[in-house]
């Protein structure tokens, strides 16, 4: 931790960013030489609104800004190669951004304490195995909502594709309005490990996924039921369209074989005769 001699700054200074480092500046080297090769910055509790001056590390490894009054994620692109860890808990933040510009080797991202209502832009970390959303700010009436359906506009199958790192995550005292949250994060993470500090079981996870498929199976036996149910109706409407077969009496039936020959002839009525009885069944029209 830095002393500040002005407590009314909002901006992340380079003076701020150098004074933070765990590194020492040599003798005859220039200040923006310095920024370009430390990797470990900490500034906290100074009030700062503004990062984006950190964008003058380019060998950042570690960055601690936690405890400030920081509004948005900026300048993380010039350290995008060498970041790992990223500690921004207990700021202002409302909306997960500026995490687009390649963070391959982001392993550790805590966001906790801020103001965020909707966690989206996740799928830019592939590497992230501990993430922290819990007890955000909210106003009263807000939610804070983890939507996995639509995150970046990604499905479930590619968040479980990109997620193949994470471990812990943490979205505890959040007011949060997906009861089954819980139980699609262990079916969308596979190696997820540990949920707001409960751990995840092998048999939490079978469970789930044994109740997923049997829901899924009855849901394929009611779409296959109403498949067949409207070909059955479809069969019965057609058969009652077709003119009816005139009655005749028992003395008549040496009239039966000429009048069915006629009703074939006027309504494409095909004629079987099975052991000597005749019957009729329907042509596609």
């Amino acid at each position: 931790m830095i002393a500040s001699q002005n407590p009314h700054r909002h901006e992340l200074s380079l003076e701020l960013i150098s004074a933070g480092s765990t590194q020492k500046q040599y003798k005859h080297e220039d200040q923006h030489a310095f920024l370009a090769r430390i990797s470990h910055v900490t500034v906290t509790r100074r009030g700062i609104t503004n990062m984006q001056a950190i964008e003058a590390c380019s060998n950042l490894a570690a960055l601690f800004l936690y405890d400030n009054k920081i509004e948005a994620i900026q300048g993380l692109h010039a350290s995008h190669r060498h970041l790992t860890r990223l500690y921004l808990q207990n700021n202002n933040i409302e909306t997960i951004s500026g995490l687009d510009c390649g963070l391959g080797r982001l392993s550790v991202l805590n966001l906790s304490g801020n103001r965020i209502q909707l966690a989206t832009g996740l799928h830019n970390l592939p590497a992230l195995e501990e993430l922290h959303l819990d007890k955000q700010r909210l106003a009263k009436g807000q939610s804070f909502d983890m939507d996995l359906d639509s995150i970046a506009g990604l499905s479930l199958e590619h968040m479980a594709a990109t997620f193949q790192s994470l471990r812990t995550l943490k979205l505890t005292n959040n007011p949060i309005q997906d009861r089954y949250l819980r139980q699609h994060l262990v079916l969308t993470c596979r190696t997820l490990e540990w949920l707001d500090d409960k751990a995840i079981t092998d048999t939490e996870r079978l469970f789930l996924m044994r109740m997923e498929a049997s829901k899924a199976a009855r849901a394929r036996r009611t779409a296959t039921c109403e498949s067949d149910g409207a070909q059955t109706a479809m069969a019965e409407a057609e058969e009652s369209a077709a003119p009816p077969i005139p009655h005749l009496p028992p003395y008549a039936t040496q009239y039966r074989y000429p009048l069915m020959l006629d009703l074939c002839s006027t309504s494409r009525t095909r004629l079987t005769c099975v052991d000597g009885w005749i019957g009729r069944g329907l042509q596609g029209i």
